[in-house]
């Protein structure tokens, strides 16, 4: 509860006290020479008579332009007496408040403003500070003394010893663009074990059966053309043609030299179709492509095997 007082304040009681009374009233047009109250505010005044009886009381609530104010009786060791008009009432300095002031008492003080403890722990938590927010410290290089620090000198410090850039944290959640804005590279600067990427400068042991990427989604039909990107396609691609005529097998694309790939052609109806090939497509030796007509439905005769030659070309092998 903060703490207030008026210099000079001074007055004279308007009527007299009982022991149990919680309130006075000052002399008429003198209640503004002393502070406005309201809870949790409060100031102290002090009453006296000419034969040297005293008493201090806490005032707890005075309005603005209120002659009258509600009190605590019988504060700082004091007892509440019986008071008459005209007894003095002065907003005086309180030995108790000064020493507690000069000599930082500990927590065990009576007075609550002076529990840091209590007030740190009872405050509301804010999680994320911004750059004028301040915090305090005791600084070692002038003897320990207080100083204060805001967030944004604490970043800029922190930023010294590990010089990265904010967004390098947020990124943390994708660990490929957290590993590049780090600088660190798997294998080099970092040795980490990653589930997604195989290994491809040491020896493979394969202890499941693998497949190279598949697709088993493609038709064509008679009278058509069918075109094979290996990208979309997969090494494996599986084509079902429909229909009576020729259907015309496209120049491939995107196709890696060396890379092995293979055509399962399968009949989707029992009508007779010729497949006519690109000429990236490259047979055995030179000579046309194998399956030049299909009509039966899928046997080992219908798979075709090639390896991938230069300049997007398939030979067959």
């Amino acid at each position: 509860m903060p703490y207030t007082a008026k210099d000079f304040a001074f007055s004279k009681l308007a009527g007299g006290l009982s022991p149990a009374a919680n309130s006075l009233t000052v002399l008429t047009g003198h209640g503004d020479r002393f502070d406005i109250v309201a809870s949790p505010d409060y100031t102290y005044v002090v009453l006296a008579n000419d034969a040297g009886s005293r008493e201090i009381v806490k005032v707890t609530s005075r309005t603005g332009g209120a002659d009258t104010m509600s009190i605590d009786r019988a504060q700082f060791g004091t007892v509440a007496l019986t008071w008459a008009a005209g007894a003095s009432v002065r907003c005086t300095p309180i030995a108790s408040l000064f020493k507690n002031a000069v000599n930082h008492p500990t927590e065990s003080d009576p007075h609550p403003q002076y529990k840091f403890n209590e007030q740190f722990t009872a405050a509301a938590e804010k999680t994320t500070p911004v750059n004028a927010d301040l915090f305090g410290l005791a600084d070692s290089e002038a003897s320990f003394g207080r100083k204060k620090i805001t967030w944004s000198s604490i970043k800029a410090a922190l930023a010294s010893i590990f010089p990265l850039k904010s967004a390098n944290l947020a990124d943390l959640p994708d660990a490929a663009t957290a590993r590049t804005n780090l600088g660190l590279a798997i294998g080099v600067a970092v040795q980490a074990f990653d589930a997604f990427t195989a290994k491809l400068n040491i020896k493979q042991v394969w202890t499941r059966q693998q497949r190279p990427n598949y697709s088993n989604t493609d038709t064509a039909a008679g009278g058509g053309s069918f075109s094979y990107d290996a990208d979309t396609k997969g090494q494996v691609c599986l084509i079902t043609l429909t229909g009576a005529g020729a259907v015309t097998m496209n120049a491939p694309a995107n196709i890696v030299e060396g890379t092995p790939y293979t055509f399962i052609l399968k009949a989707g109806d029992t009508s007779s179709r010729t497949i006519a090939w690109n000429v990236a497509f490259k047979g055995r030796g030179g000579a046309a492509m194998s399956l030049s007509s299909l009509t039966a439905v899928l046997d080992g005769t219908n798979v075709v095997n090639c390896i991938g030659g230069p300049s997007n070309t398939l030979i067959e092998n």
